[in-house]
């Protein structure tokens, strides 16, 4: 495991604006600290890799939350600025880590439950299969699910659940493969990495997860996060 590590880099987006959130949730406050930091702290702990990197705002690095978020880490982390999509964050991201990178783990910043042992098992699955372009963090469907018309209002059909899943993040790729997918022009309406690499025909795969992953999306997310976050330390 060791020689995937030195082969593992990490790059976690944090670019957004915030929209839905009603302002920059990378710096929320969240139990005590900025939502950021928490997934910062946690991956962490994974120790030495070919690479850190964090892709925020223009000129966020500068703000006093962003010293919180790093305060405390034991490993140094790059930050670059993100684009105006999150496929040209995510480039600008993997474009930072060095040669030494074989793996990229994308990460969203708002995800601040992940466990650094997903991240390991997705890079080992790489490593165990040259034809797999990406293995990605999802969760299977517990929900019945519906797909709609065109209207987005009437059920054209019910899918079966056993062969969905819910995709989050860590998303662990092969970082040359993942460069060539984004530089697609049509890499703009993707909606994650792993749909990247299978429009350019590479074989992704799954590491299902039973743990609470939540992004926080909205404001009231927050406390649902802290929530699980109290929850999880009274299981330990």
């Amino acid at each position: 495991m060791e020689l995937v590590l030195e082969r593992l880099g990490i790059v976690i987006v944090a670019a957004g604006s915030g929209s839905r959130f009603g302002g920059r949730k990378q710096f929320a406050r969240l139990a005590g600290r900025p939502l950021l930091g928490w997934c910062l702290a946690a991956l962490d702990r994974l120790g030495p890799l070919a690479g850190r990197v964090v892709v925020l705002p223009a000129g966020a690095e500068n703000e006093p939350e962003w010293a919180e978020c790093v305060a405390g880490l034991t490993q140094p982390v790059r930050v670059v600025a993100g684009g105006a999509t999150r496929a040209k964050s995510v480039r600008a991201g993997v474009s930072a880590l060095g040669e030494a990178c074989e793996f990229v783990a994308v990460h969203d910043g708002a995800r601040p439950l992940v466990e650094p042992a997903w991240a390991l098992a997705c890079a080992a699955c790489l490593e165990a299969d040259a034809g797999l372009g990406a293995t990605i963090v999802a969760r299977a469907a517990t929900d019945t699910l519906k797909q709609l018309d065109a209207s987005g209002t009437e059920i054209d059909r019910t899918l079966d659940r056993t062969r969905v899943a819910c995709a989050e993040t860590p998303q662990v790729c092969r970082r040359a493969a993942l460069l060539a997918a984004l530089a697609d022009p049509a890499a703009v309406r993707f909606t994650d990495e792993a749909q990247a690499l299978e429009a350019n025909g590479w074989r992704t795969a799954v590491h299902l997860i039973d743990r609470p992953n939540p992004k926080v999306t909205h404001a009231p997310d927050l406390a649902i996060v802290e929530a699980l976050m109290r929850a999880r330390e009274e299981q330990r």
